[in-house]
């Protein structure tokens, strides 16, 4: 059993340590990059609640968006292959 070329022929040093450092690393950096989106989202969440929801006045909100009933007119669309105004 001779060595040819002089290097290391340890196949675990040459295959299977970069594989494990590789594996060991990418878990690490993904729990990384899951913490932090998921502490962000929390974050935002967090802001969001803050605010006290009122039913009423959010219906009091719609109410004044859509009070005004000249802001839009309801037209008939005409059929395809039928002539005639949309009015």
């Amino acid at each position: 059993m001779s060595r040819r070329g002089g290097g290391s022929n340890n196949l675990f040093l040459r295959a299977g340590l970069p594989f494990i450092v590789f594996v060991a690393g990418g878990s690490l950096f993904l729990s990384y990059v899951v913490t932090g989106h998921v502490e962000t989202r929390d974050r935002k969440r967090q802001s969001q609640s803050l605010r006290q929801f009122d039913l009423q006045e959010e219906h009091r909100k719609l109410q004044q968006q859509f009070a005004s009933g000249e802001d839009f007119k309801i037209v008939r669309i005409p059929r395809p292959g039928e002539k005639g105004d949309a009015t």
